[in-house]
């Protein structure tokens, strides 16, 4: 493994750590249902960029540790994660070559199929109850991901991230 190697890794993990603080940032009350879900964006562009290096193993982790950080039913969205990287690296090619805009339509529908899962899961174990809300959130991860797509390129690139 040489140099530029071992630095594209660390490049991915801090990427992954912002994400996270930014994910748990509280936010007022007020704006609280149109909270990002910047794991989620990190996660589905690293996925689909380099799904040699971001793989499912990589989400799961990652879902274990949000999921400690919010207190949460431990492996909900570790489950949720796992399946929303799956979707994406089972069909990278096709979404590396759309048009952002498309996208960006694509990343609404997995940040609903993401919450969705984590929604499903909770119900069973804590009984929680629907709040159809919470789905704003994926609007506003789509209205984001352009942007979020274009600023993570432009990082691989610079770091030469392969």
């Amino acid at each position: 493994m040489n140099r530029h190697q071992r630095y594209g890794i660390w490049i991915i993990w801090l990427s992954f750590l912002i994400s996270i603080v930014l994910q748990i940032m509280p936010w007022p009350f007020q704006l609280h249902l149109f909270h990002p879900s910047w794991l989620n964006l990190v996660l589905i562009y690293w996925a689909m960029a380099l799904p040699h290096r971001v793989n499912i193993g990589t989400s799961f982790i990652l879902g274990l540790i949000m999921d400690l950080m919010l207190g949460s039913t431990f492996g909900v969205r570790a489950l949720a994660l796992s399946i929303l990287t799956y979707l994406v690296v089972f069909r990278f090619q096709l979404l590396r070559n759309l048009p952002i805009w498309q996208q960006a339509l694509i990343v609404i529908l997995l940040s609903l199929t993401n919450q969705v899962i984590v929604f499903w899961a909770q119900f069973f174990f804590t009984n929680i109850s629907f709040q159809p809300k919470i789905f704003w959130s994926s609007v506003v991860d789509g209205l984001l991901w352009p942007w979020m797509c274009l600023m993570m390129r432009k990082m691989r690139r610079r770091f030469n991230v392969q």
